[in-house]
């Protein structure tokens, strides 16, 4: 059994990368020692030098660790989903979050949003780009200040725009929050920003709203739609546990929905509550509530 501090310069991976890893993919699974610090073994330090280097690669840690890359004798014939082609101006606008350029990653945000438009700004820019930062992040390549700088200026971006376009408002009526235990705002306000796009009417609580006050909420607005965003780093376990509750608490009149890269965890096992699995699936949805009047769902959760 190792300690950390041997997994470190064994593997070249920081000790905050390991620990970011267990946390949000599940491994490595290191014991504790007498002291109730983490210790490692031998076999373990073999497969993070594999995930090493095929980090290194251009592997998102992700793919890696939960896939079957990291067991592979070739990971060159492992099909490119799990090393995706990088868009030049999204791999230009990493430089710039990387070092941390804050007046030429303003001005290079809004000249994109311009002459993109609003849904391709969200859809082509900021969820691929916010994903890159999240793995640069996790591969210790980026600080978390500089990871926190980023979201500041893609957060006032799209409040900015989504607050310009919430005009002349239609139902759904959509309550916007995240779970408690779940910090990561930017893919709610990136939902926020499509939904104002299809003239829905949205209600953004923020982050990590306790259940009682979503439920709440969404009585007191009247609120026909519940939608959460889960990122890839909420623990799965947690996530089942409190969806559950939350269903049984909300309106049977009341829809949930489940959004952003962490919704899979939810393993299309539960009932009363529809999976968004990406954001272009948004529009979609809201013409579907649209077309058809909402079902209950009191008492239909099964796990």
């Amino acid at each position: 059994m190792l300690p950390i501090s041997v997994v470190e310069r064994e593997t070249g991976l920081a000790k905050d990368t390991l620990r970011i890893w267990e946390r949000r993919y599940g491994f490595p699974k290191p014991l504790r020692d007498r002291n109730g610090d983490r210790i490692y073994t031998v076999q373990e330090v073999e497969r993070l030098r594999h995930i090493k280097r095929l980090v290194d690669s251009g592997f998102r840690p992700g793919k890696v660790i939960a896939g079957r890359i990291a067991d592979s004798p070739n990971p060159r014939s492992i099909d490119a989903e799990a090393k995706p082609r990088v868009d030049h101006h999204v791999a230009q606008l990493l430089v710039l979050v990387k070092r941390q350029a804050r007046r030429e990653l303003s001005n290079a945000l809004l000249e994109q949003l311009g002459e993109l438009g609003l849904r391709r700004f969200v859809l082509e820019r900021i969820a691929p780009l916010t994903t890159l930062v999240g793995e640069s992040w996790a591969r210790g390549e980026l600080s978390i200040h500089g990871e926190h700088l980023y979201a500041e200026f893609a957060n006032g971006i799209l409040r900015t725009a989504a607050a310009g376009l919430e005009t002349a408002l239609a139902p759904p009526r959509i309550l916007l929050t995240t779970l408690p235990g779940e910090p990561h705002g930017i893919g709610l306000l990136m939902a926020r920003c499509l939904m104002a796009l299809e003239s829905a009417e949205t209600i953004s609580l923020g982050v990590e709203t306790p259940i009682a006050d979503m439920v709440a909420a969404a009585e007191k607005h009247e609120a026909q739609v519940v939608a959460l965003s889960v990122s890839q780093a909420f623990n799965a376990a947690e996530l089942l546990k409190l969806l559950p509750v939350l269903r049984q608490r909300l309106n049977s009149t009341t829809q949930l929905w489940l959004g952003g890269q962490g919704a899979a965890k939810a393993k299309l096992r539960l009932r009363g509550i529809a999976l968004v699995t990406s954001l272009s699936e948004i529009a979609p949805t809201i013409a579907a509530w649209r077309g058809a009047a909402p079902e209950p769902t009191h008492n239909v959760y099964k796990a």
